[in-house]
């Protein structure tokens, strides 16, 4: 089963690569026609593409870096608020410990006064 799976697969690439091949044979070749026929306004409207290219490439990296960044600075800003907030939560925990504390040390003490 998995060997006529992989089989089948390898026909399929193999048909496939020569296919793609012509393809892209066939698509370049009218381009060097029109490079042939006008060499300077062909060659000025692949430069003006090349750089159209290239402006939206790096437009694409930049807003790319952005939203990274700002996606960054979100984590940062979630942990900072999650560990004021735990931070919080302790000291109130720990504030109420010594109430309960100082409340137990006056009833000692005042137990400690009627004793004696």
């Amino acid at each position: 089963m998995i060997r006529s799976y992989l089989m089948s697969f390898m026909l399929m690439f193999v048909l496939i690569q020569p296919i793609s091949a012509q393809e892209t044979t066939q698509t370049e070749t009218p381009k060097t026609d029109i490079v042939k026929t006008n060499d300077s306004v062909a060659t000025s409207d692949l430069t003006v593409l090349k750089q159209k290219q290239e402006f939206e490439k790096t437009q694409r990296l930049e807003k790319l870096r952005y939203e990274h960044l700002w996606i960054a600075y979100a984590l940062i800003w979630l942990a900072i608020f999650v560990f004021i907030w735990k931070t919080w939560q302790k000291s109130v925990a720990q504030d109420q410990k010594i109430a309960e504390l100082a409340q137990k040390i006056s009833q000692f003490e005042q137990k400690s006064k009627k004793e004696s």
